[in-house]
């Protein structure tokens, strides 16, 4: 892997991996695709739906558009074209959520699908915060079907801790593993 990338981006990835091995998703060239990538942020939650139910929620830690890493990892698809909004992931963690749970707490129409990779308004992640103290924790209550309406939760520090990322979605159907 690390032949495809910059020294610096190398340098990056190994401290923040060490050596270990990682998790990545890639996005194809479409417009909406490319709009969500750039704006995209280190530090932001992504989700990963297959088969109507949220399978894994992760942090954004480094991007790079690169469609030669991305022929490396996936190839191309029958048209030539390739997954090169390259993201790498970082405090994965599976889960097995029902959709249609979170899309409540987002209020989403029930029958919402999702298609590609797009991002949550920061509106919808802002009133979670608010009401729950914070979207990793409504995710992984919903996981362990430990939620209540209208609990807040309360960081280490005894503060309630409102911070606003960026939450992304992405259909998927594997991730991949890698080493650099």
């Amino acid at each position: 892997v690390s032949r495809f990338l910059p020294e610096e981006d190398v340098t990056i990835l190994r401290g923040m991996y060490h050596e270990a091995p990682f998790a990545v998703w890639g996005a194809g060239p479409g417009r909406g695709n490319v709009r969500t990538f750039n704006q995209m942020q280190f530090g932001d939650y992504i989700l990963f739906v297959q088969k109507g139910r949220i399978v894994l929620i992760g942090e954004i830690a480094w991007k790079i558009s690169n469609p030669e890493l991305a022929k490396y990892f996936w190839r191309t698809n029958v048209t030539g074209e390739t997954w090169e909004n390259v993201y790498f992931i970082i405090n994965e963690r599976e889960i097995n959520i029902p959709a249609t749970q979170l899309w409540q707490y987002l209020e989403y129409e029930p029958d919402f699908r999702l298609q590609g990779l797009m991002p949550v308004d920061e509106n919808r992640v802002q009133h979670i915060e608010r009401k729950y103290g914070g979207f990793h924790d409504v995710l992984v209550r919903l996981d362990h079907a430990r939620l209540c309406c209208d609990c807040l939760l309360l960081r280490k520090s005894g503060l309630l801790r409102l911070k606003t990322v960026g939450i992304h979605f992405c259909w998927m159907t594997a991730l991949s593993l890698m080493y650099l």
